[in-house]
């Protein structure tokens, strides 16, 4: 077994394994669970195991029918077997980063050749957006993977001739559309349907789709879907309204949420999300129509029609285009074996080069001239200028190996960061297009100790450490209070549903209204919380406000005794006896 790994022919293996391990190493990160996302995709699913009820979704024990429950059921598993703390809790999201990895790897290795399998998974695996986005408890990383699988399924089983291995693959395409849409909806079709039929056409494979097996297909992806859609609706009589016609229709349609951005918006980010490789793309575009026409064209459907729908849509957040980056990186794969099997000096590679300076530069830019895009904040400035120190000495370095001419830039350049210095000179034990590919590499590597150094910084202030101090001091019979904001992770690191909710409603609304007059025991206006809990109720409460809103709230209670037991960032806990 030890011989047969260590043969040159399974490196592939190793690569995989490497890919693995990037993705679970330090899975916390030394930070704690995201507000919002990360303390909803968690209490939601912690909830379910506390009632036993896996059918009805409960946000802070009312009604929450915006997303399907695949993940919650994940999570549900983790909670009960594995515990609830970041590490675990972020197990399932960096299994299923690694699992969009593995699709891309296997479509190819089927299509292409080993070595443009292994470039893909790597400039996936590595690109800032995916690996940023592997780190943090949402849904669009499950959804990704799943797409994926699709994409992988439909292409095989279409382009398969064997009979059994047709059926196979046609079976894995419905598991696949069926998981999806437990997972985020009927998205699901949309980013993936409207693919497969313009492929079709454009390649005139309609008759490789036979045999269909479609009976048994359809079957299996009835199964999937059909039950827990079933029993929501038969335990909620406005599941159907609020679940399809709010929650899919009006987000996509209309800016209901919130959400609107302009057309252009995911455009730069697909250009940066898979930074420094980007530019491949086109290389790969390229070689590609001339060498695997059919997967090409099938990579930029996907890419193009993912951005497209997304674009056209009302509701724009980052992670949507993630499952965009996936083949892009197939074809950023087929243009890097490209160059390096014909050892071309392309100018993608140095574009590249070009792109890490500029993100250098304009990282000392915004320490030194906008220091309030970075909050203020020498936690994030000093890793940004570390990372900046390496882009532009690693860019310096190859400019004097290509064109003998920088002796000044490398000078002003290596004084800022000698390790950018060093892999630099380590480069040009290269030839042309390894070095520049070992450059774009460092580079990678240091944008994900980058995102890994900054993370616990740039998302919004945690109430753990409030948390922590509430689960030492509160007594018996005390409220847990959220004033004017809900902190969608207090309830998990308090262990504690319902929260008290004071003028905080935001996604709370449709739950609370459904189930009202019940929920207003918990969802509260001020002039009723006042009345409640104000001297001589005999009502303690613990209550997380910010310190805007802890300053309102106290000008309007001048008589209460409000005592400040801690502060973290902008966060204020404080403490009333009731008396």
């Amino acid at each position: 077994m030890i011989k047969m790994l260590l043969n040159k022919k399974h490196y592939g293996f190793w690569v995989l394994a490497g890919i693995f391990a990037l993705f679970f190493i330090n899975l916390d990160g030394g930070r704690p669970f995201a507000n919002p996302d990360e303390g909803r995709y968690i209490e939601i699913p912690r909830e379910m195991v506390h009632s036993a009820n896996y059918i009805t979704p409960r946000l802070n024990a009312m009604k929450y029918f915006e997303k399907p429950p695949l993940m919650y059921w994940v999570q549900s598993a983790v909670i009960k077997y594995i515990g609830m703390d970041e590490q675990s809790m972020r197990l399932s999201i960096a299994l299923f980063a690694f699992l969009g990895v593995l699709a891309l790897y296997v479509l190819m290795r089927q299509n292409a050749d080993q070595k443009t399998a292994l470039y893909s998974s790597v400039i996936l695996a590595i690109s800032p957006l995916y690996y940023f986005l592997s780190r943090l408890i949402i849904l669009d990383m499950p959804l990704t993977a799943f797409i994926s699988f699709a994409y992988l399924c439909f292409y095989q089983a279409v382009m398969t001739i064997n009979p059994l291995h047709k059926r196979l693959w046609y079976y894995g395409l419905s598991t696949a559309l069926g998981l999806g849409i437990l997972t985020k909806g009927i998205v699901m079709l949309a980013v993936t349907g409207p693919v497969f039929v313009i492929w079709l056409t454009l390649t005139k494979n309609w008759k490789n789709l036979l045999p269909l097996y479609l009976p048994t297909v359809i079957l299996l992806f009835l199964v999937i879907v059909v039950p827990w859609h079933y029993f929501a609706h038969k335990a909620n009589p406005d599941f159907l309204n609020k679940y399809f016609y709010v929650e899919h229709f009006l987000r996509y349609t209309t800016s209901v949420h919130g959400r609107y951005k302009p057309f252009w918006f995911f455009i730069p980010f697909v250009v940066l999300g898979l930074l420094p490789w980007t530019l491949l793309a086109l290389k790969g575009i390229q070689e590609g129509l001339k060498k695997y026409k059919p997967l090409t064209l099938y990579l930029v459907l996907w890419a193009s029609w993912t951005v497209g729908f997304y674009s056209i849509g009302n509701s724009k957040l980052i992670p949507y285009i993630l499952p965009a980056l996936i083949p892009l990186a197939g074809l950023s794969g087929i243009g890097l074996s490209e160059i390096i099997n014909t050892k071309q000096n392309h100018w993608s590679l140095t574009s590249g080069v070009f792109l890490i300076a500029i993100l250098g530069i304009a990282g000392f830019g915004v320490v030194e001239f906008w220091p309030e895009l970075l909050r203020g904040s020498e936690e994030i400035a000093k890793p940004v200028l570390i990372a900046s120190t390496i882009f532009l000495s690693l860019s310096g370095i190859y400019l004097l190996a290509e064109y003998k001419k920088n002796i000044q830039l490398l000078k002003v350049v290596s004084q800022f960061f000698l390790t950018g210095v060093i892999l630099g000179f380590m480069c040009l034990l290269f030839d042309k297009p390894h070095r520049r590919l070992w450059i774009l590499f460092s580079c990678s590597i240091t944008l994900i100790i980058l995102i890994n150094c900054i993370a616990p910084t740039i998302q919004k202030t945690s109430v753990k450490p409030l948390a922590e101090i509430i689960n030492t001091e509160k007594k018996e019979g005390d409220t847990i209070v959220s004033l004017d904001s809900y902190f969608q992770d207090l309830p998990v690191y308090t262990k504690t549903a319902p929260i008290t909710c004071v003028d905080a409603i935001s996604e709370l609304e449709y739950g609370m209204d459904t189930e009202a007059p019940k929920t207003h025991e918990w969802m509260l206006t001020k002039g009723r919380f006042m009345k409640e809990f104000g001297p001589g109720s005999g009502k303690a409460f613990w209550a997380i406000a910010r310190r805007s809103s802890y300053d309102n709230f106290k000008s309007m209670v001048p008589s209460w005794t409000l005592k400040i037991k801690a502060t973290n960032k902008e966060l204020v806990l404080f403490y009333h006896n009731g008396t």
